[in-house]
């Protein structure tokens, strides 16, 4: 029985203890170089980046590892295992958005049909040449 009471009152305790925080592995990337850069030498280490700017990797899921170490290697341009932050502004820097081509742009807002008229139009001359010349 002393063991039951024991077993109860560590369980007891266990829950009300406050939980160490956990990383969210959906969490995206920090997205400013001076809180990443932990040793102020101007460049992002893969640990630091990766560490969110510290170098305790353990609180970070493994596959949220990986997909931050492929960004990293993504930003790193010059491929010298650094990142710089330029290479960091020009990663994170807004993508403008291209303009969609469309056929009106390209033949002055007549869409297809002028193409399409000419290919009619050749389409037509050869039945006759093939027709006999009429």
């Amino acid at each position: 029985m002393k063991t039951v009471w024991i077993l109860v009152l560590g369980l007891a305790a266990a829950a009300s203890a406050p939980a160490a925080p956990k990383a969210d592995p959906a969490a995206p990337a920090p997205t400013n170089f001076a809180k990443l850069d932990a040793d102020d030498d101007g460049f992002l280490s893969e640990t630091e980046f990766v560490g969110g700017g510290g170098t305790n990797l353990t609180a970070i899921a493994p596959v949220r590892q990986l997909e931050l170490r492929k960004e990293f290697q993504k930003m790193d341009d010059d491929r010298d295992r650094k990142v710089s932050a330029a290479e960091f502004d020009k990663a994170h820097e807004p993508k403008a958005k291209a303009e969609p081509k469309s056929a009106e742009k390209k033949d002055g807002g007549k869409g297809n049909s002028r193409s399409l008229r000419k290919k009619a139009q050749q389409l037509a001359k050869r039945m006759k040449q093939a027709q006999g010349g009429k």
